[in-house]
């Protein structure tokens, strides 16, 4: 009766516990079998044993349908060992949350040591089941790999894959990005990268791939909104346009000339203005000049006479003396003055005597200049008798108002000679009063500045091209030197200077502007050669000539002036040991422009640093060949 009540209450109410339906002991962990028979004999029926679906706890179950051999547990149900929980995690009969601890042991669902399955993700190097157990978002033959700027995927602080952050390189136009560094155009615009190659219009560019900050310019016909947009730095009604763009647009006067911003027009182009014109002359609205090979405006003949061309050849028609270069108009035509026609004609300052064409006049005729009279004085409109007082060189003086065979004084030094007589010290060297042998310029906190020209043969500064060291200093810039020995100047000694392309010595570390000024200048300590914006391309030498104490240390430059023509400056400089003297020599100074030629935009001098200063020249055509300058120190 008792096995009877039990298999309908199995089946009834899903009761444990009558007979061999509750498990204890070890038997909690046996695989399943078939219920035990409820009774001893063998007429009852057959049923299937306990399953992980039966909503009953039997089997090896630790809680209903789970433990045992069923599914891991969930939290707070009971366990016995680690394997019947869910989170692998059984603490004192009872299943524990899934925990990341670091705990150093591989459990719940890591996939090594405290890390991989839900938990952090792991290190290179560790085991990995998935790439998500990684850092490094990579998982190869089951293990973490090292992260690469190959292994595409999105790793490393890379903003999109193999691409960006600090570890790899930059990425392409369209990919994802977090600042510009992150971009090859160095362009990144809401989170994509972009460039000025793109083909597509975006960034602040005004057209595809152009204006704004980062793109070039764009070219005529392309939309801009500032000057700055367009290569031709124009920007007229959002449109760039140019100089050269075949158009008469802007403020132009004729095709891409005349108005503001375009050069002036040629001969025959309109114009409205003198200024719209290169000959400054607009005739009628259409610009001439006096090279045009025509008769236009006010001239008498082609390109010359009237009051703009110059005066007319002989020859060629005029209209009034002042058409023609010998201000003799004779028949419409320019002829020749004649200076013994008893007539005053021509440039002529008197009768037949004076001006360009003529002898010059005897004392007491009329002139304008000296240049008219013989004794080169002009006084009150008359020609002057000579005197040791006038302030010309005239009557046989070697230099002015002394020397010579005349009663004036001799000359004092520096002054010009030709003999020792000619001088009050009775000495005269290389043709100047004294012992040095030069012209004086100027003196300047005990430096004595002295001139002289002579033969290139004659200047003591070597040409040291092939025998001196090249410096290879480049354009517009400088090197240091050290010098071979010290050198005194404005009363410091000196053992190093800045070797500058422009034509100059610092004794500091300043490098010259390559835009001269007038001495004094700035605060550097300066020898200036030649100052000037030379191009020596690196054809700067220097040389030690000598033995101590008398050594001397040559610096030549070898190069052509910027912007000018291609003809070769050579000037040279030397140092010389003990009291600190300094000779320059001028071996060539054209260069082929007339802009730039003989030192016309160039400085010649020294000066200390502060206010002292001893110039030779600025900006004036002096710098000849063959002119040597000394500057003597105290």
């Amino acid at each position: 009766m008792k096995s009877g009540i039990c298999w309908l209450s199995f089946f009834l109410i899903a009761a444990a516990g009558c007979g061999g339906g509750a498990v204890t002991g070890d038997a909690s962990h046996d695989v399943p079998g078939s219920v035990e028979d409820l009774g001893s004999g063998g007429d009852h029926p057959e049923v299937s044993g306990p399953t992980c679906t039966d909503h009953i706890r039997n089997g090896n179950e630790t809680a209903v349908d789970c433990g045992g051999s069923c599914l891991g547990c969930a939290a707070g149900e009971a366990c016995t060992i680690p394997q019947d929980c869910r989170s692998g995690r059984c603490t004192a009969g009872k299943c524990e949350d899934l925990v990341c601890a670091v705990d150093g042991v591989t459990n719940g669902n890591e996939v090594d040591v405290d890390c991989g399955g839900g938990c952090r993700a792991c290190f290179p190097g560790s085991s990995c089941r998935t790439f998500t157990d990684c850092s490094s978002a990579v998982c190869a033959a089951g293990k973490c790999a090292t992260p690469s700027c190959t292994d595409k995927v999105v790793n490393q602080g890379e903003t999109d894959v193999d691409c960006g952050g600090s570890a790899c390189p930059k990425c392409a136009d369209r990919k994802m990005c977090a600042s510009a560094s992150d971009c090859l155009g160095g362009r990144c615009q809401l989170g994509l990268c972009s460039s000025c190659t793109d083909g597509v219009k975006n960034g602040d560019e005004t057209g595809i791939d152009c204006g704004g900050a980062l793109c070039a310019g764009c070219i005529d016909g392309r939309t801009c909104s500032v000057n700055m947009d367009c290569a031709s730095r124009r920007c007229v009604a959002g449109v760039c346009i140019s100089c050269a763009d075949g158009v008469q647009n802007a403020d132009e006067i004729d095709v891409d000339c005349g108005g503001a911003t375009c050069a002036a027009c040629a001969d025959g182009k309109r114009c409205t203005v003198a200024a719209n014109c290169r000959s400054l002359r607009c005739v009628s609205n259409v610009c001439v000049s006096c090279s045009d090979g025509k008769v236009n405006a006010d001239e008498s003949d082609i390109d010359c006479g009237g009051a703009t061309c110059t005066s007319c050849a002989n020859g060629r028609r005029c209209v009034a003396t002042t058409d023609c270069v010998s201000r003799i108009c004779s028949n419409a035509s320019c002829v020749a003055a004649n200076c013994t026609d008893l007539t005053l004609n021509g440039t002529e300052s008197d009768v037949d005597c004076g001006g360009v064409d003529c002898a010059r006049c005897a004392v007491g005729a009329i002139c304008r200049a000296g240049t008219d009279c013989t004794t080169g004085v002009c006084t009150a409109g008359r020609c002057a008798a000579a005197s040791c007082t006038d302030g010309i060189q005239n009557q046989g003086e070697t230099d002015v108002d002394c020397g010579g065979t005349t009663a004036c004084p001799r000359c004092v030094d520096f002054k010009a000679c030709l003999v020792p007589g000619d001088c009050a010290t009775a000495a005269c060297t290389m043709g100047f009063c004294g012992t040095v042998g030069c012209r004086s310029f100027g003196t300047n906190a005990g430096y004595l500045g002295c001139e002289r020209n002579v033969a290139l043969t004659a200047l003591p500064c070597e040409d040291i091209r092939t025998t001196g060291t090249r410096s290879g200093v480049g354009d517009d810039s400088s090197i240091a030197v050290t010098l071979p020995f010290s050198f005194t100047f404005y009363g410091t000694p000196r053992t190093s200077m800045q070797l500058n392309s422009s034509g100059t010595l610092t004794f500091n570390a300043t490098t010259t502007s390559t835009v001269n000024s007038c001495f004094p200048s700035g605060t550097a300590p300066t020898v200036a050669v030649f100052w000037e914006h030379l191009h020596p391309g690196g054809a700067v030498y220097y040389q030690t000539f000598g033995a101590s104490p008398n050594r001397r240390f040559v610096i030549q430059w070898y190069g052509t002036v910027f912007g000018s023509g291609v003809g070769i400056v050579d000037v040279r400089a030397v140092l010389k040991e003990g009291r600190g003297d300094i000779d320059v020599c001028y071996v060539g100074t054209t260069s082929g422009s007339t802009t730039y030629d003989l030192g016309i935009g160039a400085t010649a001098g020294i000066q200390s640093g502060t206010t002292t200063a001893l110039q030779y020249s600025c900006n004036t055509a002096k710098l000849v060949s063959g002119l040597w300058l000394t500057y003597i120190a105290p």
